[in-house]
């Protein structure tokens, strides 16, 4: 193949190029026109004079942010790229649809063949996702080359852009071409060089290629507040240098903005998705220089006879100059043509990917023995680069250790957030930030209560004199602590303790105010505690020690709080703390955590804690202690690992909350939720004239054959005390089929089957976990494994696994007791019954479980018996 390039300036001009280059007419050739001017009419005035002169030509173009000819880069020129082949084929199409699914369904179904080795793609950003485009073109064939860009309009942003094929121009289409051969080669590489500086930071709120939020704050705001206001009020074009840099896929992708959106949004040339981590990117000079020499002398050893270059408008306004030393490298190694885009697009391993700020090239050859010899001294860095160099070595450096001192205090607000009521507001009390504890109390959306003050959920019963006295002391520097009434959105009052501080800056100066509260809601109308607070951090730098130590008085003053250093022995506790063991903080010093850890869980427990600290670095949940006297102190606790700066591990912060009485009162709750729900099942028993061990057996039996099933502890527990109820529904059947002697007419056994359903019926309502499971079993533990069951015939594993449970111990045991219409079987047919109905009335590996531990079973109904 063969690539000439040319700068348009007229038809007539034109025809006199191509007949001094012996360009044949009659040929068909690959024509590329980047166009500076982002006129329709002159790019289809342009299209139609080239068409003249090239009748056979498939003719792709776009309008540009900058156009490269020969190693050169220009702007508001006409730069056209005519590229002749031995034995490949190039189409041009316009595709236009209501989806890019849509447009690329089209293009495969109609123009992609199996000898498709590239696709070219100029693409209209302003109305079209670009990355929904390339990524659909991938779910059709991921091995096609991808390779071109979304047109440029010069930087101006003007929410137009255009691309054309053959003659005819849009602002609206996807124009693509479509390379087929058995033999074209196609080689791509791409330069990034952005290093990313500053905060990490969290897009939080995104659509597409929209970003509403990063950090919860609006994204114009987050330029404003790291650019300045000049940036943030001249955006897009005032910021395409500074792009927000994550990973993807091992990747390093930037983004910059295109638009700027509604309600302080940006329109970025590419996707971010929620939950990204992003930094802001900085061109990285030296970087650059070093990739640029390594990228393009592994390029020239590929036998490449053109290169198409696709950079983005970021990497011109920064780079300047010093990217034409890429193009210049590139253009002794074969011809170059390409334009400044709005994003590149690229194929990365098995992806295609969206970038920016990067520059992507594209070789192509239909010959394999192409060699090239280059000379690559004429990128060595120059005295301003290894000035910018040092800069960026600079602004990287310092970017890190501010990084590493926000850490600690990152750790600790997490730590806060995680654990207790949590808001901040401004200076003049409007709400900022709120965590998800407080949305749910207060049943207000975050939507709702940022931009409000807290007044939103304020009760009206509560003085106002409160109100002043607090805005008074805060804004006095002080800290303010209280009881507050408040009401949710849904009406319903609650209580919460309030601890209201006020964090300074160096200066003294009040940036903001944090507010830590109790939800003490059932403490007001029970008295217990429910929940605790905080956690307690160093840091080392002067403004972060300073805002650490008031975190520090905030948590001895709210909350139960110790540390551990790593051998587990406590070096600090707060006076709360050691309330609870009758002590004072002194008397804990230096005391080994196993002295008062309750002996079962140090046992049991507490390495597998240990073990899940070093894996996560965090750690809640309940834990027993013991006092002297022996007695068991309930604590729910949150538990954070301090690491070193060598990631080994320094100490463990942990904050409490006393739960003891809960606990006793949900253990009272438990045994007599068991007790009601033992004695329901004997009453439905009773009816048929059964005793109250039948359930206790079925019960025991039940766990059994869960905990060999594979069911948890817990569940199968659960299952233990909701099988008695499996026969509830009996209750609801007249006595004279219940207890009639003799064999059921088919209108009676009609009546009798429905005691299922009225089970599921009485209980299904029920909020109660284990009257949920009951009516379950309830429901489930007539059906049968082969679909001849009642009341629904299920089959197999769409039966719940509570009801085949219950099913082959129920049956089991009411085989073996006298019933009102039989004797009481003897085991050996009982057992063969079970044999028999494997796979057809039972679940065949519950009954291989029975069997295989039918000691077990016949130890538990000796021990119930009637």
């Amino acid at each position: 193949m063969t690539t000439i390039n040319h700068f348009f300036i007229s038809q007539k001009q034109f025809s006199r190029f191509i007949k001094d280059s012996t360009i044949d007419v009659s040929q068909e050739h690959f024509v590329q026109v980047f166009i500076g001017n982002n006129n329709p009419e002159k790019l289809k005035l342009t299209l139609q004079q080239i068409k003249t002169i090239l009748p056979y030509a498939s003719i792709i173009a776009t309008s540009t942010a900058g156009e490269i000819l020969e190693g050169g880069m220009q702007e508001n020129t006409t730069v056209v790229s005519i590229s002749t082949f031995k034995s490949t084929k190039v189409s041009v199409h316009l595709l236009e649809g209501k989806s890019e699914q849509e447009m690329a369904d089209t293009l495969f179904s109609n123009f992609i063949s199996s000898k498709t080795k590239l696709i070219l793609v100029f693409n209209n950003v302003y109305n079209n996702d670009g990355e929904n485009f390339i990524e659909a073109i991938a779910r059709h064939n991921p091995n096609i080359n991808i390779a071109g860009g979304n047109a440029g309009d010069n930087g101006k942003f003007s929410f137009q852009t255009i691309v054309g094929a053959d003659i005819n121009v849009s602002t609206s289409a996807i124009g693509v071409a479509i390379f087929d051969s058995d033999i074209l080669q196609v080689f791509n590489e791409y330069l990034f060089n952005w290093q990313d500086i500053g905060e990490t930071m969290t897009v939080t709120k995104s659509e597409n290629s929209i970003i509403h939020e990063i950090d919860n704050k609006k994204a114009q705001d987050v330029y404003r507040e790291f650019l300045g206001d000049d940036v943030a009020d001249n955006l897009p074009s005032s910021a395409v240098e500074f792009p927000l840099v994550f990973t993807q896929d091992k990747m390093s992708i930037a983004r910059s903005p295109v638009a700027v959106g509604q309600s302080g949004s940006l329109v970025m040339a590419g996707h971010m998705r929620e939950g990204s981590k992003v930094k802001f990117g900085f061109g990285d000079l030296a970087l650059n220089a070093l990739n640029v020499k390594t990228s393009i002398e592994n390029f020239s050893k590929l036998p490449i006879e053109s290169i198409f270059i696709y950079s983005c408008s970021a990497r011109k306004y920064f780079f300047k100059n010093h990217l034409n030393h890429e193009f210049e490298m590139l253009q002794k190694i074969a011809p170059t043509s390409g334009f400044i885009t709005y994003g590149e697009f690229f194929k990365h391993n098995q992806y295609n990917k969206m970038l920016n700020v990067s520059s992507t090239f594209i070789g192509l050859s239909e010959d394999t023995d192409v060699k090239h010899s280059l000379d690559f001294h004429s990128l060595d860095q120059d005295a301003s680069t290894r000035t910018l160099s040092a800069l960026t070595h600079l602004i990287k450096t310092t970017s890190k250790h501010v990084e590493e001192k926000n850490n600690s205090l990152k750790q600790l607000e997490h730590l806060i957030k995680g654990t207790t009521l949590y808001s901040a507001t401004d200076p003049k009390g409007i709400i900022t930030d709120v965590n998800q504890r407080f949305v749910d109390l207060s049943k207000y959306s975050k939507e709702e209560l940022i931009g409000n003050p807290h007044n939103i959920v304020r009760h009206s019963n509560m003085p106002s004199k409160i109100y002043e006295d607090m805005w008074k002391t805060i804004q006095s520097k002080k800290h303010w602590s209280g009881i507050i009434k408040n009401k949710s959105k849904d009406g319903k009052n609650y209580f919460v303790k309030s601890n209201i501080f006020p964090i300074l800056d160096i200066n003294n100066e009040i940036i903001k105010y944090v507010s830590i509260r109790d939800d003490i809601t059932e403490e007001m109308q029970r008295k217990e505690l429910l929940e605790g607070t905080i956690d307690y951090l160093e840091k080392q730098t002067e403004t972060k020690s300073y805002l650490l130590d008031q975190y520090e008085k905030t948590i001895n003053l709210s909350t139960s709080f110790f540390r551990i250093d790593k051998d587990f022995k406590i070096i600090h506790s707060n006076d709360i703390f050691a309330a609870l063991f009758q002590k004072t903080p002194l008397d804990l010093l230096d005391k080994n955590i196993s002295e008062i850890l309750e002996p079962q869980f140090l046992y049991k427990e507490f390495d597998h804690m240990y073990a899940l600290l070093q894996r996560t670095a965090t750690w809640s949940g309940i834990v027993p202690f013991k006092r002297e006297d022996d007695s068991i102190i309930y604590a729910d606790i949150s538990i954070n690992t301090i690491f070193n700066q060598d990631k080994t591990i320094e100490e463990f912060m942990i904050v409490l909350h006393d739960i003891t009485d809960l606990i006793n009162i949900q253990q009272e709750i438990e045994d007599t939720q068991k007790d009601i729900v033992y004695t329901m099942g004997a009453i439905g028993e009773s009816r048929s004239k059964e005793t109250g061990h039948h359930v206790k057996r079925v019960a025991e039996y039940s766990k059994v054959l869960a905990l060999h099933y594979g069911l948890d502890e817990t569940t199968a527990e659960l299952l233990k005390m909701a099988s008695p109820m499996h026969d509830i529904g009996k209750i609801g059947i007249p006595d004279s089929i219940l207890n009639k002697p003799g064999k059921l007419t088919d209108d009676e056994w009609k009546i009798m089957k429905s005691h299922s359903v009225l089970g599921y019926s009485m209980l299904k309502s029920s909020k109660r976990e284990i009257l949920q499971t009951a009516a379950i079993v309830s429901y489930t533990h007539h059906e049968q494994w082969d679909g001849n069951g009642y009341p629904k015939g299920l089959k197999g594993e769409d039966i719940h696994i509570f009801g085949r449970i219950t099913a082959i111990a129920d049956v089991f045991d009411a085989l073996g007791s006298d019933r009102c219409y039989k004797k009481a079987w003897n085991d050996e047919k009982i057992f063969q019954l079970i044999k028999d109905g494997r796979g057809k009335h039972f679940d065949p590996k519950l009954v291989d479980i029975f069997f295989q531990n039918l000691n077990i079973f016949l130890k538990i109904r000796s021990q119930f018996k009637i």
